[in-house]
């Protein structure tokens, strides 16, 4: 399958990191895009991820000057104040409902308990919205407004290189092309999320930039906001109907880790468990009305 995800610089602009996001390979993404004039970096992953990075960073010269959310949930945006102690001049950027999402950071993203607790409040943001272009020098960043999997659900299309860098605003890419569903809590809305599978398409772009994990080429790219609509919609019935059957999340988290199994897909590692992902869809299912 067209698909980068060997770290490093992959074009003359742009670089790609794993977070190593609770300690798992390959699980979150961290992007550097690089213009004359000022650098910019997608996402934070986690407070302990990000301060990895910060080091990192460091001692390559590649500290940002800009750090745009392209959503507020903790494995996106948690890192936000590490970036911000660090660097004090850095900007940050995201959607104009990120700002209170944000300033609430803790209670925002208190359904991944099981995760992360304690989050530091996140002041000082620039909103942005549809159509606002970031002028890196040389390489201007248009954004899209993306909601579904959150309401501050933003994409991002480097116009230079065509890339568009989605956040989780599709879902994310596994083995053997199984999409998992963009389906979180506490903001998920399928109307808005099926108004942005079709908006996705409608975007000329040549590269998309997955948050979970990778850089996808080729006519994958092209034909991935097909796909993740067929899978969300495949992920999203299976759900619904488990649970009408079970009514339990135990049973219906079983039930989906043995649908897992049956497409060889097997438990990553790390500390986001396959259990606890499941257990995240059916609070997300439950935030929308749909169980």
């Amino acid at each position: 399958m067209p698909w980068i995800g060997k770290e490093g610089k992959f074009n003359d602009n742009t670089y790609l990191f794993d977070s190593f996001q609770c300690d798992a390979e390959l699980s979150m993404a961290y992007y550097i895009l690089e213009g004359t004039k000022k650098r910019a970096l997608i996402d934070t992953s986690g407070p302990i991820e990000a301060e990895r990075f910060v080091k990192r960073i460091k001692k390559l010269d590649l500290i940002p000057d800009i750090l745009i959310l392209t959503h507020s949930h903790w494995d996106h945006a948690g890192g936000t104040t590490v970036f911000q102690k660090e660097f004090p001049n850095i900007e940050v950027f995201a959607a104009k409902p990120a700002i209170e999402s944000l300033k609430n950071n803790s209670k925002y993203n208190e359904s991944f308990s099981e995760i992360i607790t304690d989050l530091e409040p996140v002041n000082n943001i620039t909103p942005v919205k549809e159509g606002d272009i970031i002028d890196l020098g040389g390489m201007e960043l248009l954004i899209y407004e993306t909601p579904g999997h959150t309401n501050c659900s933003i994409s991002i299309l480097d116009q230079k290189n065509m890339i568009l860098y989605i956040g989780d605003a599709l879902g994310n890419l596994w083995e053997h092309f199984v999409a998992f569903p963009p389906i979180m809590p506490p903001e998920f809305s399928q109307e808005k999320l099926l108004s942005t599978f079709e908006k996705v398409k409608k975007i000329d772009y040549s590269v998309i930039g997955c948050a979970h994990f990778g850089l996808l080429t080729e006519e994958v790219a092209k034909i991935f906001p097909n796909h993740t609509k067929l899978c969300y919609i495949f992920w999203r019935d299976f759900f619904i109907s488990s649970f009408e059957k079970n009514n339990t999340t135990e049973n219906v988290v079983d039930n989906f880790i043995d649908k897992l199994h049956e497409l060889n897909i097997y438990d990553p590692g790390g500390k986001i468990t396959f259990k606890i992902l499941g257990g995240w869809v059916i609070k997300g299912l439950k935030s929308a009305g749909l169980i």
